[in-house]
Protein backbone atom coordinates (compact mmCIF):
# COMPACT_ATOMS: atom_id res chain seq x y z
CA UNK A 1 0.00 0.00 0.00
CA UNK A 2 3.03 2.27 0.68
CA UNK A 3 4.58 1.61 -2.47
CA UNK A 4 1.49 2.37 -3.65
CA UNK A 5 1.31 5.80 -2.81
CA UNK A 6 4.79 6.68 -3.28
CA UNK A 7 4.60 5.88 -7.22
CA UNK A 8 1.83 7.64 -7.12
CA UNK A 9 2.87 10.63 -5.70
CA UNK A 10 6.02 10.13 -7.43
CA UNK A 11 4.26 10.19 -10.86
CA UNK A 12 2.50 13.44 -9.61
CA UNK A 13 5.79 15.35 -8.72
CA UNK A 14 7.01 14.14 -12.04
CA UNK A 15 3.98 15.49 -14.06
CA UNK A 16 4.63 18.90 -12.07
CA UNK A 17 7.92 19.29 -12.76
CA UNK A 18 7.51 18.44 -16.15
CA UNK A 19 4.57 20.95 -16.94
CA UNK A 20 6.62 23.71 -15.08
CA UNK A 21 9.64 22.96 -17.04
CA UNK A 22 8.13 22.06 -20.40
CA UNK A 23 4.36 23.08 -21.05
CA UNK A 24 3.98 21.08 -24.73
CA UNK A 25 5.49 17.78 -23.12
CA UNK A 26 2.78 18.22 -20.47
CA UNK A 27 0.23 18.92 -22.56
CA UNK A 28 1.69 15.66 -24.94
CA UNK A 29 1.50 13.54 -22.32
CA UNK A 30 -2.01 14.66 -21.33
CA UNK A 31 -3.05 13.82 -24.95
CA UNK A 32 -1.47 10.29 -24.80
CA UNK A 33 -3.13 9.38 -21.38
CA UNK A 34 -6.39 11.24 -22.33
CA UNK A 35 -7.35 11.58 -25.87
CA UNK A 36 -5.23 8.62 -27.66
CA UNK A 37 -7.16 6.50 -25.47
CA UNK A 38 -10.45 7.26 -25.68
CA UNK A 39 -10.14 7.34 -29.24
CA UNK A 40 -8.63 3.66 -29.11
CA UNK A 41 -11.65 2.16 -26.77
CA UNK A 42 -14.09 3.58 -29.33
CA UNK A 43 -12.60 1.73 -31.93
CA UNK A 44 -12.13 -1.38 -30.41
CA UNK A 45 -15.76 -1.39 -29.24
CA UNK A 46 -17.19 -0.51 -32.28
CA UNK A 47 -14.76 -3.08 -34.17
CA UNK A 48 -16.31 -5.82 -31.38
CA UNK A 49 -19.85 -4.71 -32.22
CA UNK A 50 -19.29 -4.95 -35.76
CA UNK A 51 -17.82 -7.84 -35.81
CA UNK A 52 -19.82 -9.85 -33.10
CA UNK A 53 -23.23 -7.89 -33.43
CA UNK A 54 -25.65 -7.98 -36.58
CA UNK A 55 -26.84 -4.68 -37.79
CA UNK A 56 -30.21 -3.72 -36.61
CA UNK A 57 -29.76 -6.41 -33.96
CA UNK A 58 -30.30 -5.80 -30.16
CA UNK A 59 -28.94 -7.67 -26.99
CA UNK A 60 -30.59 -6.80 -24.02
CA UNK A 61 -28.64 -6.66 -20.83
CA UNK A 62 -30.39 -5.10 -17.98
CA UNK A 63 -34.25 -5.35 -19.27
CA UNK A 64 -36.82 -2.29 -19.98
CA UNK A 65 -33.29 -0.16 -19.49
CA UNK A 66 -30.27 -0.77 -21.48
CA UNK A 67 -29.11 -2.64 -24.53
CA UNK A 68 -26.47 -3.32 -26.96
CA UNK A 69 -27.22 -2.94 -30.51
CA UNK A 70 -25.86 -2.05 -33.62
CA UNK A 71 -26.79 0.53 -35.94
CA UNK A 72 -25.14 3.46 -38.23
CA UNK A 73 -25.67 7.11 -38.27
CA UNK A 74 -25.12 8.95 -40.88
CA UNK A 75 -26.20 12.54 -39.17
CA UNK A 76 -24.53 14.21 -36.65
CA UNK A 77 -25.08 13.23 -33.24
CA UNK A 78 -28.11 11.81 -32.59
CA UNK A 79 -29.11 11.17 -36.01
CA UNK A 80 -29.09 15.22 -36.83
CA UNK A 81 -29.05 16.15 -40.36
CA UNK A 82 -28.98 12.51 -41.20
CA UNK A 83 -31.51 12.83 -44.35
CA UNK A 84 -29.43 15.33 -46.37
CA UNK A 85 -28.58 13.65 -49.62
CA UNK A 86 -24.72 12.55 -49.61
CA UNK A 87 -23.45 15.35 -52.05
CA UNK A 88 -24.09 17.68 -49.04
CA UNK A 89 -23.68 15.72 -46.11
CA UNK A 90 -20.27 14.57 -46.68
CA UNK A 91 -18.82 17.71 -47.42
CA UNK A 92 -20.38 19.11 -44.65
CA UNK A 93 -19.32 16.90 -41.79
CA UNK A 94 -15.66 16.79 -43.42
CA UNK A 95 -15.71 20.67 -43.35
CA UNK A 96 -17.51 20.64 -39.69
CA UNK A 97 -15.31 17.90 -38.14
CA UNK A 98 -11.91 18.99 -39.48
CA UNK A 99 -12.82 22.94 -38.23
CA UNK A 100 -14.29 21.37 -34.80
CA UNK A 101 -10.82 19.26 -34.45
CA UNK A 102 -8.34 22.66 -35.60
CA UNK A 103 -10.74 24.68 -32.87
CA UNK A 104 -9.69 22.57 -30.07
CA UNK A 105 -6.30 21.89 -31.23
CA UNK A 106 -5.52 25.61 -31.39
CA UNK A 107 -7.05 25.86 -27.84
CA UNK A 108 -5.15 22.79 -26.35
CA UNK A 109 -1.58 24.71 -27.97
CA UNK A 110 -2.18 27.79 -26.38
CA UNK A 111 -3.99 27.23 -23.24
CA UNK A 112 -2.03 27.99 -20.25
CA UNK A 113 -0.76 24.84 -17.99
CA UNK A 114 -3.02 26.22 -15.08
CA UNK A 115 -5.90 25.82 -16.86
CA UNK A 116 -5.95 22.06 -16.37
CA UNK A 117 -9.80 21.39 -16.12
CA UNK A 118 -9.93 23.47 -19.28
CA UNK A 119 -6.71 21.08 -21.18
CA UNK A 120 -8.57 17.79 -19.52
CA UNK A 121 -11.82 18.88 -21.23
CA UNK A 122 -10.37 19.43 -24.79
CA UNK A 123 -8.71 16.40 -24.74
CA UNK A 124 -12.18 14.58 -23.85
CA UNK A 125 -13.50 16.23 -26.79
CA UNK A 126 -10.56 15.56 -29.23
CA UNK A 127 -10.75 11.60 -28.77
CA UNK A 128 -14.26 11.71 -29.18
CA UNK A 129 -13.90 13.54 -32.08
CA UNK A 130 -11.28 11.98 -33.45
CA UNK A 131 -13.03 8.72 -33.26
CA UNK A 132 -16.25 9.49 -34.81
CA UNK A 133 -14.41 11.28 -37.31
CA UNK A 134 -12.33 8.26 -38.15
CA UNK A 135 -15.94 6.89 -38.80
CA UNK A 136 -17.01 9.17 -41.08
CA UNK A 137 -13.69 8.92 -43.22
CA UNK A 138 -13.22 4.81 -43.40
CA UNK A 139 -16.57 3.42 -42.72
CA UNK A 140 -18.89 6.70 -44.21
CA UNK A 141 -21.00 6.81 -40.96
CA UNK A 142 -20.84 6.40 -37.38
CA UNK A 143 -21.38 3.15 -35.73
CA UNK A 144 -23.50 3.68 -32.45
CA UNK A 145 -23.90 0.32 -29.86
CA UNK A 146 -25.48 1.64 -26.89
CA UNK A 147 -29.06 2.19 -26.15
CA UNK A 148 -30.70 4.14 -22.94
CA UNK A 149 -34.84 3.12 -22.56
CA UNK A 150 -37.50 3.03 -20.21
CA UNK A 151 -39.92 -0.41 -20.97
CA UNK A 152 -40.18 0.83 -24.39
CA UNK A 153 -42.44 3.29 -23.40
CA UNK A 154 -44.36 6.39 -24.73
CA UNK A 155 -45.28 9.99 -23.51
CA UNK A 156 -47.07 12.63 -24.60
CA UNK A 157 -46.54 16.62 -24.04
CA UNK A 158 -49.00 18.92 -24.70
CA UNK A 159 -48.21 22.36 -25.17
CA UNK A 160 -51.66 24.56 -26.04
CA UNK A 161 -53.21 23.29 -29.05
CA UNK A 162 -49.79 21.32 -30.17
CA UNK A 163 -49.15 18.11 -28.73
CA UNK A 164 -45.96 15.59 -29.11
CA UNK A 165 -45.37 12.16 -28.77
CA UNK A 166 -41.73 10.58 -27.92
CA UNK A 167 -40.41 7.55 -27.13
CA UNK A 168 -38.76 7.35 -23.83
CA UNK A 169 -35.44 6.35 -24.87
CA UNK A 170 -31.65 7.95 -25.67
CA UNK A 171 -30.80 8.11 -29.35
CA UNK A 172 -28.14 4.77 -29.24
CA UNK A 173 -24.65 6.68 -28.40
CA UNK A 174 -20.74 5.45 -28.43
CA UNK A 175 -17.95 5.75 -26.56
CA UNK A 176 -16.81 8.96 -28.40
CA UNK A 177 -20.26 10.37 -28.00
CA UNK A 178 -19.94 9.91 -24.21
CA UNK A 179 -16.56 11.72 -24.35
CA UNK A 180 -17.90 14.56 -25.53
CA UNK A 181 -20.51 14.68 -23.16
CA UNK A 182 -18.43 13.81 -20.04
CA UNK A 183 -16.52 17.04 -21.82
CA UNK A 184 -19.41 18.98 -21.77
CA UNK A 185 -20.10 18.19 -18.19
CA UNK A 186 -17.19 19.63 -17.05
CA UNK A 187 -16.98 22.22 -18.58
CA UNK A 188 -20.07 23.34 -17.15
CA UNK A 189 -18.82 22.49 -14.11
CA UNK A 190 -15.80 24.69 -14.64
CA UNK A 191 -18.44 27.82 -15.89
CA UNK A 192 -20.51 27.17 -12.54
CA UNK A 193 -17.33 27.42 -10.67
CA UNK A 194 -16.59 30.93 -12.12
CA UNK A 195 -13.86 29.70 -14.52
CA UNK A 196 -12.75 32.63 -16.79
CA UNK A 197 -12.56 31.73 -20.18
CA UNK A 198 -12.00 35.09 -21.16
CA UNK A 199 -8.43 35.21 -20.24
CA UNK A 200 -7.87 31.22 -21.16
CA UNK A 201 -6.25 31.28 -24.23
CA UNK A 202 -2.37 33.74 -24.50
CA UNK A 203 -2.15 36.42 -27.13
CA UNK A 204 0.52 36.98 -28.80
CA UNK A 205 2.98 39.02 -27.29
CA UNK A 206 2.43 42.70 -27.69
CA UNK A 207 5.26 44.62 -29.74
CA UNK A 208 8.17 46.05 -26.56
CA UNK A 209 7.43 42.57 -24.83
Amino acid sequence: MRNKEFLEKRCLHTLFLISKKDPMKFKFLLFLTTALPIFLLDQLTKMSIIQNVKLGQTIEIFPHFFDIVHYTNKGAAFGVFSSLPDILRVPLFYILSTAATLVVLYFLIHLPIAKKGLLLSLNFILGGAMGNLFDRIFRGEVVDFLSLHWYNQWATWTLWQWQWRFKLEWPAFNVADMAISTATVLLMILILKGEDFSSSVKGPPAKGD
